[in-house]
C-alpha cells in the first residue's frame, strides 16, 4: 500500500513543490490551499505524513495540529510545520501543539527529502499499529464476577475486536484470555472497552500494565504486520538481502545456521549498530533543527591547547582563569562562528571564553571576533545596569518611607 501525504498551505507554489518531492519519493500527495478543507480529509481517512503551514487563515496550522493529536487516527502521525518564522517562541508553540519537525523557507529539496526519510520509521510503526488482521478464534472474557465466551473478529498490535453474546459498557476493565493459533496455552491480558459496534461487537485496547502479559499476541501479530515497503527515495535493489555461500559463512566463523561456534564472540564495529540504531541515516553530530551536518565538538586535548594559547583568559570580557579556582571552573572554549552556523573546528575559529560570555554570545554570526566582543560587552553592561536597578529598588522604597 502506497504512503499517503497531506500538504496544507495557502501558498500554491509551496504545495506544488512539496507535492512533487513526495511523489518522487514514492508517496501519494494530496495538496490543499484552503485550511478549512483539511479537517474533513483528516476525519475521513488516515494519512502517513502531514505538512502544515504554521501561519495561514483560520484554522491555522497550530489548531489543525491540536485537532490531529486529539483524534484517534492521527494521534501519532508525523506533523511537519512549514514556516518562515524562526523565533524560538513560535517553535515552542509548534512543538507544544504536536509538531514533529520544522521546515523553514526557502525550502531546500534535499533537506525536505532527508526529512521525509527521517519520519519513515514512525510511519511504518503507525501502519503496523493500525493494521488489523482477520482471525477466527475463541476468547474468554472476565468482567468483575461475570464471565462470557466470545469469538475474535480481528486483532491488531494495540487491541482486539471481539463478538460476544452481549456488549459491555464503554471503559469497562476486562480480563482477556486469547486462544491464538500456534500457541499451546491461552494468552492472558487485560484491556478496556473502547468501541461498540453492531452485531454485539466490542473493541478492546490493551492497557499499559498488560503489555507484558499480552506479549504472546504481539509475537503472533508482528509477522502478519510486516510490510514490503522500501526506504523512501532509494532503490529496491539497495535493500535486497545478499546471498552468501556456505564457504563464505564458514570462512568468517559462522556455521550454516548463522551462529557462532563455541568460544567465539561476534565483534560489532559500532555499539549503536548492536542496539539497532540506524547509523546509516544520520551520522553524528547532526543538527535536528536544520537537518544538516555540523562539525564535532572540541575534545579535551584540543580545548587545553586553545586555553593555553590564550593564557586561560576570556577573549570577550578578559576574565583571568588563573586568578582563582572559581574563575577556572567557568572557563571553556567557544566557536567564534557557531557550529550551528557551519563554524569549523579550526584554531582560528576557537577562542578561550568564560561560560557567561558564551551564553550571552549565543549562536549569532559576527564578521570577526572584535564585533562579537563589542556585542558581548554591550549585553553585559545592559544586564549589569538592570541588575543594579533592581537591587536598588527595595532600598529606595525604604528610604522614601
Amino acid at each position: 500500500m502506497q504512503w499517503r501525504g497531506l500538504i496544507v498551505d495557502d501558498d500554491p507554489a509551496v504545495c506544488e513543490m512539496v507535492g512533487k518531492v513526495l511523489v518522487s519519493a514514492g508517496m501519494e500527495a494530496l495538496t490543499l490551499t484552503r485550511s478549512t478543507e483539511a479537517a474533513g480529509f483528516l476525519a475521513e481517512g488516515k494519512f502517513d505524513l502531514v505538512f502544515l503551514a504554521l501561519h495561514m487563515a483560520a484554522p491555522g496550522g497550530i489548531e489543525l495540529a491540536r485537532q490531529m493529536r486529539s483524534s484517534r487516527w492521527h494521534r501519532r502521525t508525523p506533523i511537519i510545520f512549514i514556516s518562515d518564522d524562526q523565533r524560538p517562541s513560535a517553535m515552542s508553540i509548534g512543538f507544544e501543539a504536536g509538531a514533529s519537525f520544522f521546515l523553514y523557507k526557502p525550502i531546500d529539496k534535499g533537506r525536505l527529502l532527508n526529512l521525509i526519510r527521517a519520519t519513515q520509521g514512525t510511519m511504518e510503526h503507525e501502519r503496523r499499529r493500525t493494521r488489523r488482521v482477520p482471525l477466527q478464534s475463541k476468547v474468554h472474557l472476565s468482567w468483575g464476577v461475570e464471565e462470557m465466551e466470545g469469538e475474535i473478529v480481528d486483532v491488531s498490535l494495540g487491541g482486539v475486536l471481539v463478538r460476544a453474546s452481549h456488549t459491555l459498557p464503554l471503559g469497562s476493565p476486562v480480563r482477556v484470555a486469547l486462544n491464538l493459533p500456534q500457541c499451546p496455552k491461552p494468552i492472558l491480558g487485560a484491556g478496556s472497552v473502547v468501541r461498540l459496534l453492531g452485531g454485539n461487537q466490542m473493541g478492546f485496547n490493551w492497557t499499559s500494565s498488560a503489555l507484558r502479559t499480552a506479549s504472546g499476541s504481539k509475537k503472533f501479530c508482528c509477522p502478519c504486520f510486516r510490510t514490503n515497503s522500501t526506504r523512501i527515495g532509494r532503490h529496491k535493489e539497495d535493500f535486497q538481502p545478499r546471498k552468501r555461500t556456505w564457504r563464505a559463512t564458514h570462512a568468517c566463523g559462522l556455521d550454516r545456521c548463522g551462529r557462532l561456534p563455541y568460544g567465539l564472540r561476534k565483534k560489532v564495529a559500532n555499539p549503536l549498530q548492536a542496539r539497532g540504531f540506524p547509523i546509516w541515516r544520520c551520522s553524528m553530530p547532526f543538527n535536528i533543527l536544520t537537518l544538516s551536518m555540523v562539525d564535532r565538538p572540541v575534545g579535551l586535548a584540543e580545548g587545553l591547547k586553545i586555553l593555553e594559547r590564550d593564557q586561560f583568559c576570556c577573549r570577550y570580557c578578559g576574565l583571568d582563569g588563573k586568578a582563582s579556582f572559581e574563575n577556572a571552573l567557568v572557563m571553556s572554549v567557544d566557536f567564534v562562528v557557531p557550529r550551528a552556523r557551519k563554524g569549523k573546528k579550526d584554531p582560528a575559529n576557537l577562542v578561550a571564553c568564560c561560560r557567561p560570555c558564551n551564553m550571552i554570545k549565543g549562536t549569532r554570526v559576527y564578521a570577526n571576533i572584535d564585533e562579537a566582543k563589542k556585542y558581548v560587552m554591550r549585553q553585559r553592561e545592559e544586564l549589569r545596569q538592570a541588575w543594579e536597578a533592581k537591587k536598588a529598588r527595595p532600598g529606595a522604597g525604604t528610604a522614601s518611607s
